[in-house]
């Protein structure tokens, strides 16, 4: 069994969860959770000096999307549960949530540019791993960098949150439409919001 672990994503069937941790021997990585039994299989074992997170899981279940971190190289990729084979996507730097369209299609990161002072709501397809900014905003403007994406459940819309450096703490909710269109804000804030969802 795990010694410790942190964010679990939940199989299709409900049956496992994925969670990166260690076991009582330290092996570290991100390992596959019985739900009845407790017991944990080792999917992924994390290299020396490597942070790995777990951005999302595919709806289908059959695909993860992982983030790793290497001081400050950062790398995001999905990945085949059944075969192991990873496919990089080019984003950037990301952060290490992420959400996945109801059709499977496409994944929402939140990314960022140092050199523009942006932050930028990003659209990768999962076919093809093609890159889409669908939202950028400059500072002192930002988007949170913690669960603040969300897709509307027919997949027509994608909900964001954005801020500003003079008032941190209030998050207001915008939305835009995912294939063309302006970003509109809904008229709801709130403080700290985060951890969208539908």
């Amino acid at each position: 069994r795990l010694a410790r672990f942190r964010k679990h994503l939940w199989s299709a069937d409900g049956r496992s969860f994925l969670v990166v941790g260690q076991d009582a021997k330290g092996t570290q990585g991100m390992f596959r959770v019985d739900a009845q039994s407790g017991e944990a299989a080792l999917v992924l074992a994390k290299q020396p000096g490597e942070n790995l997170e777990l951005a999302a899981r595919s709806v289908d279940g059959k695909k993860i999307i992982l983030v790793r971190t290497v001081g400050k190289v950062q790398r995001v990729s999905l990945r085949d549960l059944a075969t192991g084979v990873e496919k990089e996507f080019p984003v950037g730097v990301a952060t290490t949530r992420a959400a996945v369209s109801p059709d499977d299609r496409w994944v929402l990161f939140r990314t960022s540019e140092t050199a523009s002072r942006s932050s930028r709501v990003t659209v990768v397809s999962l076919a093809d791993g093609s890159v889409r900014h669908r939202v950028e905003v400059r500072q002192p403007e930002f988007i949170p960098g913690f669960g603040g994406l969300a897709w509307s459940p027919d997949g027509e819309h994608i909900w964001f949150v954005k801020a500003s450096d003079e008032a941190k703490n209030s998050f207001v909710l915008w939305r835009v439409p995912f294939k063309e269109g302006d970003p509109e804000p809904t008229g709801l804030s709130a403080e700290r919001l985060r951890d969208l969802s539908f």
